[in-house]
């Protein structure tokens, strides 16, 4: 390389000048396209993502961070699948016996109270009915307790639920909802008549028309005001809960014997396990099956209605609620009150949760509850009960 020429100033210390430059400004340009980069995944990803990041890099020495929401639904997915399994394994014969088939859906579960720290858990498992299948979804209540790696889970109706029940922490299962769990799990399937003490679940003195449930130990009401309403107070445990206003509900009673309500709108957001009394609003007749099942059919607002003694479903036979005893032969219903019978497809009068029909008498043949009547006593005018042979006509 030529030498400069004397009398002339290099310029080499003013090229390694800017060539410093240079380099500054580079670095700046750099930094400034990270922070882009970085306000562009905060804006991508969100504030809450941005922050745990923040925070788990950035842990005071000493102390262990708290862990993420991901690391807990990771821990859950193993008592979601065992749960599944356990309810399709305690659960299943019965529910392929109402739907009246042989392959079931996935039970739809919920997880409604968690103690990771001590690994408890409790909630509620439903197997929908198939498909075009109309019938009235499975409703259980479970515990689980995880051990090592697994979870250990027991259904309502199975010896260890009550024992799990027992022994659960007060995080999982408060101290004053354990008996009525204890005495429902207790309880042994109720045989045929059987005499509830229960109001039917609507107003006292409004007549809603009754219809039968193929293949379920189950009746339909519709009619009135559509309220329905709780027949005894109870529990309430929320199933197949799709929005704030849409969900199956059971209620337990401190008897043994529990209500099922299907097919409502309107339910209320009430705390899970919540104490209700007796005529507390439930929600009301609706069309929307959260659970699956058939489509509902063209007609009225319905509620599905379920009676459960031992986790079971109780027999319609000789059941006694509202002041009328029900009867069931094969896909035929109907309630009888001192001789007054009433068939599904007819109105059906609430006498209340006391029985407090006269002494029977002889009654012309059209004698039924007037369903505009609020007296204890029927009114002869109304065709929609009589007295008669066992028998009935088809639905």
């Amino acid at each position: 390389m030529p030498r400069s020429s004397p009398g002339h100033r290099s310029i080499l210390p003013l090229a390694n000048g800017v060539a410093r430059i240079g380099g500054l400004v580079a670095v700046l340009v750099g930094l400034a396209l990270c922070a882009i980069v970085e306000q562009e995944i905060i804006a991508r990803v969100g504030p809450h993502r941005a922050v745990k990041a923040q925070v788990s890099s950035a842990t005071p020495s000493g102390r262990r961070p708290h862990p993420t929401p991901k690391a807990t639904r990771t821990d859950l997915a193993a008592p979601l699948g065992q749960v599944r399994t356990t309810v399709l394994r305690q659960r299943g014969a019965s529910a392929r016996a109402a739907f009246g088939v042989e392959d079931l859906p996935q039970p739809d579960v919920h997880l409604t109270r968690i103690d990771d720290a001590k690994g408890w858990a409790f909630g509620t498992a439903a197997i929908p009915p198939p498909p075009g299948v109309a019938a009235v979804p499975d409703p259980s209540v479970f515990v689980a307790r995880r051990s090592g790696k697994t979870w250990q889970v027991a259904v309502a109706g199975v010896e260890d639920f009550v024992r799990l029940v027992r022994q659960a922490p007060t995080t999982v299962i408060p101290a004053d909802e354990r008996p009525i769990l204890e005495q429902y799990g207790e309880a042994v399937s109720a045989k045929e008549g059987v005499a509830t003490g229960m109001t039917l679940p609507w107003s006292a003195g409004q007549s809603w028309t009754m219809h039968s449930v193929a293949g379920n130990d189950a009746l339909q009401f519709s009619g009135g005001d559509g309220r329905v309403l709780a027949p005894a107070p109870g529990r309430l445990y929320r199933f197949c809960t799709r929005s704030a206003s849409q969900s199956m509900l059971l209620l337990i009673h401190a008897d043994g014997l529990a209500s099922e309500y299907y097919q409502m709108a309107d339910v209320p957001d009430v705390k899970e396990g919540a104490l209700v009394q007796e005529g507390d609003y439930l929600g009301h007749t609706g069309t929307a099956r959260p659970c699956g099942g058939a489509a509902p059919a063209s007609g009225p607002p319905t509620v599905d209605f379920t009676l459960f003694s031992g986790a079971s479903p109780m027999p319609l036979e000789g059941t006694q609620i509202g002041g009328w005893t029900l009867h069931a032969a094969g896909d035929q219903v109907w309630a009888d009150r001192s001789g007054l019978r009433v068939d599904a497809g007819n109105p059906l009068l609430n006498f209340g949760p006391v029985d407090a029909s006269p002494s029977p008498a002889p009654r012309p043949p059209s004698a039924t509850p007037s369903p505009r009547s609020h007296s204890a006593t029927p009114s002869p005018r109304s065709p929609s009960a009589r007295p008669s042979p066992r028998s009935t006509h088809s639905r």
